[in-house]
């Protein structure tokens, strides 16, 4: 009996040892093949939904949970929970070996993949690649969408949004990066405003800088004072048409005062033909011809008493940003000298 126990014995050994196991299941699918549900065939692989209870482990080292199939290491055929007793939960990707990483080395990612047109295809993911020198910890993250990256957080923890290409996000050169519009939602109102608060605007580049709202209220409501001065010296007072190379399609010219070299004991204006008349307003208009402003200086019907004559005009010029035209008023006074319009035309 001793001589018949021995072989039977390392003939089990050898079974266990060098043979497939199955635990529930009479056709063990790898190495070591659970089938928690006993609900595997007595032939053949049991199909996708018998799977989902059956724990493999491959001659490979794979291991299958859910899967007798297993494609790499740990390959999870469902949901998954990680779960820690008053501490935290952590899962930990390592990308390490016998030397140092190199400059853009891929730590590691995640996919999200998906059956598209009858193969099973990446659809979104999130990437870690280094970017140091093999001494410093500077890496990145990218996340993409629809297979493409969409976003990427650089080493400096720069935020670029949008795509430069099919394979590359934009590489961010401040803290937040967007290439392509920005919407902001749900952003309080607001009636007031003061001193200490910014505007934001954006640079050619894009680049966002804030400026006081002086600067923005100055920079818009800018006015330009000219003074202007004429002389002539054929005892003549007339200017029919100065042009003062202002375009009217940026700015409105306003002539605000004048003044002449005329204040002097005998000096002033006659008449044309050199009797005397009554005394007639000095006619300066601001005029546009040709897309600038003009300046029309005269005094009608009359002349400087003196040989030479200097006229000095004062023009203030307003952006056109500024100012809204409004529609012409008029009103029929009749033999009254006072009046009044019925409401003010600004608010």
């Amino acid at each position: 009996m001793k001589k018949l126990l021995l072989p039977m014995t390392t003939v089990l050994f050898s079974t266990i040892v060098y043979g497939q196991v199955g635990i529930n299941t009479p056709k063990p699918q790898g190495s070591l093949h659970v089938d928690g549900a006993k609900n595997n065939p007595t032939t053949g692989a049991p199909n996708l939904a018998q799977q989902q209870d059956d724990f493999t482990v491959m001659p490979s080292g794979n291991v299958g949970i859910g899967t007798t199939a297993p494609r790499e290491k740990l390959d999870v055929g469902g949901n998954s929970i990680f779960s820690a007793t008053d501490s935290p939960v952590k899962v930990t990707l390592e990308n390490t070996g016998g030397s140092n990483l190199s400059n853009g080395a891929e730590l590691g990612r995640i996919v999200f993949n998906g059956k598209i047109a009858g193969a099973n295809r990446p659809l979104a993911g999130i990437k870690a690649n280094y970017w140091g020198n093999g001494f410093s910890n500077l890496s990145s993250l990218t996340l993409s969408t629809s297979d493409r990256p969409a976003v990427l957080i650089n080493e400096s923890g720069d935020v670029g949004i949008g795509r430069v290409d099919t394979n590359f996000a934009i590489s961010p050169t401040q803290k937040l990066d967007v290439d392509g519009n920005v919407r902001f939602r749900n952003v309080p109102n607001s009636n007031s405003i003061t001193s200490t608060e910014r505007i934001m605007l954006l640079e050619a580049d894009g680049t966002a800088k804030k400026v006081p709202i002086e600067t923005i209220q100055q920079s818009l409501s800018k006015m330009y004072y000219k003074y202007y001065v004429f002389t002539k010296n054929n005892g003549d007072d007339w200017i029919s048409n100065f042009d003062t190379k202002i375009p009217e399609n940026k700015y409105t010219a306003l002539i605000t005062g004048f003044d002449t070299n005329l204040i002097g004991p005998g000096a002033g204006f006659k008449n044309n033909d050199g009797s005397t008349f009554d005394f007639q307003i000095a006619n300066i208009i601001a005029f546009t011809e040709g897309g600038t402003w003009r300046l029309k200086i005269d005094v009608p019907n009359a002349k400087n008493n003196t040989t030479s004559m200097a006229w000095g005009i004062k023009l203030l010029i307003i952006s056109n940003e500024q100012i809204t035209n409004l529609e012409q008023s008029t009103f029929d006074l009749g033999s009254q000298n006072t009046s009044s319009a019925l409401v003010s035309p600004v608010p």
